[in-house]
């Protein structure tokens, strides 16, 4: 299983379905601990990069949406690296990126790649999924569907135990049943139902959800 919060070498491990995902990671690391921020140039803003670059690729990023996905990273990374970045303002834009919809978003992409692509489900389903997925994305960023499904779905698809200080982890499963995986996607189609959410492909700009989420975050905290 993939311990979510925890740094793994092909980064597929480090989502968190509704609350953390990969690409938050670095901003953990920079706003998370008074220490870490106060120290953060000798712990090296290329790892931060190098840790986003990974989640987004264990995302199924690449070219073009890698790299401008990337590119309000590296940009908040170096404002740190030169001291032009607060304390508060880490901790706003990761809060921007954790609290609002984008992780739930990301968390569909994540169920497809993860789950549902690799599925023994016949392929007319499976499309079928995929729809379902588009629809569920689209309530969540227009803010017709709460987080409450994606707590149920998460607890499909994770299982939770704790480390030696009683902190508690959730991993999420390396395959899912045929059977926890229709549950999750009828969940998911019972909500866009119910919030009359219409069909049709629906594809988030991540990179632009990026940018706006470390805009929203850099403005109205002023430097410390």
């Amino acid at each position: 299983m993939a311990e979510i919060g925890k740094e793994k070498n092909n980064g597929s491990g480090c989502l968190k379905w509704g609350a953390v995902v990969c690409l938050v990671l670095f901003l953990m690391l920079l706003g998370g601990g008074y220490y870490v921020y106060k120290n953060f140039k000798s712990i090296g803003g290329a790892f931060a990069c190098n840790v986003a670059e990974s989640a987004l690729v264990g995302m199924g990023l690449s070219g073009e949406e890698l790299e401008s996905a990337m590119k309000p990273i590296r940009e908040v990374v170096q404002k740190a690296m030169d001291g032009k970045v607060s304390q508060k303002q880490l901790e706003k834009i990761m809060k921007k990126l954790t609290d609002g919809y984008l992780p739930g978003v990301i968390g569909t992409r994540i169920f497809d790649l993860r789950y549902l692509t690799s599925s023994e489900l016949p392929e007319e389903e499976k499309n079928e999924g995929r729809m379902t997925l588009s629809r569920f994305s689209r309530g969540l960023i227009e803010k017709k569907i709460d987080k409450t499904t994606t707590d149920e779905i998460m607890a499909i698809i994770s299982d939770k135990t704790s480390d030696d200080k009683s902190n508690e982890i959730i991993k999420l499963k390396e395959t899912v049943t045929v059977e926890e995986l229709r549950r999750c996607l009828l969940k998911m189609k019972e909500a866009a139902d119910m919030a009359s959410v219409e069909s049709g492909e629906f594809k988030v700009n991540i990179a632009a959800e990026i940018r706006k989420a470390i805009d929203e975050g850099m403005s109205g905290a002023d430097g410390e």
